[in-house]
């Protein structure tokens, strides 16, 4: 506990934290989250084709960062449609993690991949795929 505010506030639970944010039902935290997952890919693509051009001078590695800012913008959309409505988050819960473990593993590690020029973290990308794949088919079963 955090001893000034130890009446007030119990750091061990964290729905004053989602209280604090607005966040009423932990539902409406898969919409919020899916929404920051849209401006994330929208930000991203914006510093590639700005900022990303200056630094980065092989065409190959700026196309491997569109692909990424791509897949990310499809499935921020995708999460969005899918947690749209309240009864949708409830039920849709792995669809949408799986699509958004997905955009931190197969985007994210283009987008580390293209920073670092560490390409060993290529050897994460698929399995973002796999997580797309299995989220898209969670996603037609409703789950």
């Amino acid at each position: 506990q955090i001893r000034h505010f130890s009446s007030v506030i119990d750091i061990s639970d964290w729905h004053w934290i989602l209280a604090f944010l607005g966040i009423n039902d932990m539902s409406d935290w898969l919409w919020i989250l899916s929404c920051y997952n849209g401006a994330a890919g929208v930000a991203l693509g914006a510093f590639g084709a700005h900022a990303l051009k200056k630094k980065v001078k092989d065409p190959i590695q700026l196309q491997v960062w569109d692909t990424a800012v791509k897949y990310h913008l499809i499935h921020a959309c995708v999460l969005l449609t899918a947690t749209k409505q309240v009864q949708d988050r409830e039920n849709r819960k792995l669809s949408a993690g799986l699509l958004m473990t997905g955009n931190l593993l197969f985007s994210g590690s283009l987008y580390a991949l293209v920073l670092t020029g560490v390409k060993k973290l290529g050897i994460i990308t698929p399995f973002g795929g796999m997580c797309y794949i299995f989220g898209w088919l969670a996603l037609a079963h409703g789950r």
